[in-house]
């Protein structure tokens, strides 16, 4: 039985993304070994656009930062 004040439907919710970021995870490190000096934009276009795979900028931002994967701004 949820809570007092929680919904059913907000207590039995499971987070179903834990896989599919681990494979977006994957290929951007895959993606920046093979290529040093892409930054976040050529690697998103890269995967949306030549490879197909449908998820949004933001997503591919999140995790791409929590990767730490930033390049350095040159002076």
């Amino acid at each position: 039985m949820p809570p007092v004040g929680v919904s059913e439907t907000c207590y039995r919710y499971s987070l179903r993304l834990k896989a599919e970021n681990e494979v977006i995870a994957d290929l951007l490190t895959g993606l920046t070994d093979a290529r040093k000096a892409w930054g976040f934009g050529l690697c998103f276009r890269h995967l949306r656009n030549v490879k197909g795979h449908p998820w949004n900028h933001k997503r591919f931002y999140r995790i791409y930062c929590e990767l730490e994967l930033n390049l350095r701004n040159k002076p």
